[in-house]
């Protein structure tokens, strides 16, 4: 069975702010009358992964220099999405994202 990842990426915004949109977005899946609006710019990248397929995920653009402790945290949050039994793990994050979904 596909796990279907969400990464819900607002480039440049605090991380308080982050912390507040990631509770937003709980907020949202719980209820879906709920609608988040921000003041800022929010991308949302969705990737189904199949079983024989590997997650494949560039953090930051060029220009944005995401520094390799917040790699880490990110690898770390990542192995906690795939080891979680939610069938939509997703992670927030304050700088650009992509995902894709290749085979091994």
């Amino acid at each position: 069975m596909a796990t279907r990842y969400t990464f819900v990426s607002a480039p440049g915004i605090p991380a308080t702010e982050r912390e507040h949109l990631e509770k937003h977005w709980l907020e949202a899946r719980s209820d879906k009358n709920y609608s988040v609006v921000t003041n800022y710019p929010v991308y949302v990248v969705e990737v189904e992964v199949n079983p024989y397929e590997n997650l494949v995920v560039n953090l930051g653009s060029d220009d944005e220099g995401i520094s390799v402790d917040e790699i880490k945290s990110f690898r770390a949050k990542l192995d906690e999405m795939k080891a979680s039994a939610d069938p939509r793990p997703f992670a927030v994050v304050n700088y650009n994202i992509s995902a894709y979904a290749v085979r091994a």
